[in-house]
């Protein structure tokens, strides 16, 4: 294995690591936000906490009657960072998975031709 090759596979090994970690903190945060809402209207049910979760992160406006609406728009107001969390991770998956591909197809065009 070549010092060029080893390069490529730490590169890929700490993108690969910091994509698992983007995708823990998208899947934690959304089970916490999830219960939280699940815990303030106990009409929720687990997929309609998730709608909610999914609809306070991305800001669009749901009707204020409505229990979701109306979950969307508390978490929103209530966890201002646990949202900026997940917009970050989400992100954060994007950009790693171009990462890595951006490092396979570097180390298929430097190094990989060698073998």
């Amino acid at each position: 294995m070549s010092g060029q090759t080893l390069g490529f596979f730490i590169a890929g090994v700490l993108v690969a690591f910091a994509f698992a970690l983007a995708l823990q903190m998208r899947l934690m945060t959304g089970l916490v936000l999830r219960r939280a809402a699940r815990a303030k209207f106990d009409e929720l049910e687990d997929g309609t906490a998730r709608f909610a979760v999914v609809h306070a992160v991305a800001g669009t406006g749901l009707e204020e009657g409505d229990t979701v609406g109306e979950a969307a728009s508390w978490l929103r107001a209530e966890y201002p960072r646990a949202i900026g969390h997940i917009r970050l991770a989400r992100r954060a998956t994007a950009v790693t998975g171009v990462l890595f591909l951006a490092v396979l197809i570097g180390w298929r065009v430097t190094a990989g031709a060698e073998g």
